[in-house]
């Protein structure tokens, strides 16, 4: 599912906001506001999904890595000592490479905060309507659209880091070859 710009985002927390504020004369839009607002946060498990898309590009670029390193091992009795130190090097790099699992964690703990912020708030929000507590709706609406501001980071960071791990991964691919295939 695409993701509107931010702009886009913003003014219509702008607009739900001024909505909120009119509730008081207008008691029978609460029912919309509710409505916009579940619009507009990600649904309850989109952020899920995204990571764990993520988790499982992970999962197959880490069993790649730990493919080539192997490979990199069974060539390495074949290489000339020139060759060795670039293969170590190389060795080096996958392992490192391996370290993008810690800021998957990392993403896995902010997302699943996230989620249940958001269904806090719609659950709140819910309730401060039902109740007519007006007033406390807008300051309900105001967390939410700093938390929609924090999953539009999440899901760019977690597309940034995709981006990254398959770079890094080809890139890998790349140079364990050319280890092998100029080593013998």
């Amino acid at each position: 599912m695409p993701r509107e710009p931010d702009s886009v985002i913003n003014l219509h927390w702008h607009r739900l906001r001024k909505e909120a504020t009119m509730l008081t004369e207008h008691p029978r839009d609460a029912e919309d506001i509710m409505l916009q607002m579940r619009r507009m946060l990600p649904a309850e498990g989109q952020l899920v999904q995204r990571l764990r898309a993520l988790q499982q590009t992970a999962a197959t670029i880490r069993k790649q890595t730990i493919a080539r390193i192997s490979e990199l091992l069974q060539a390495y009795e074949t290489l000339t000592t020139k060759m060795k130190h670039k293969a170590l090097r190389e060795l080096a790099a996958q392992c490192h490479d391996l370290k993008f699992d810690d800021k998957v964690q990392q993403l896995e703990s902010a997302v699943m905060a996230n989620e249940k912020r958001i269904h806090e708030l719609l659950s709140r929000a819910q309730n401060e309507l039902a109740a007519h507590r007006f007033d406390v709706v807008y300051e309900v609406f105001k967390a939410a659209e700093k938390l929609q501001k924090h999953n539009t980071q999440l899901f760019s960071l977690m597309d940034r880091t995709e981006k990254k791990l398959l770079e890094a991964s080809h890139a890998a691919a790349k140079s364990v070859q050319e280890v092998i295939q100029t080593g013998k």
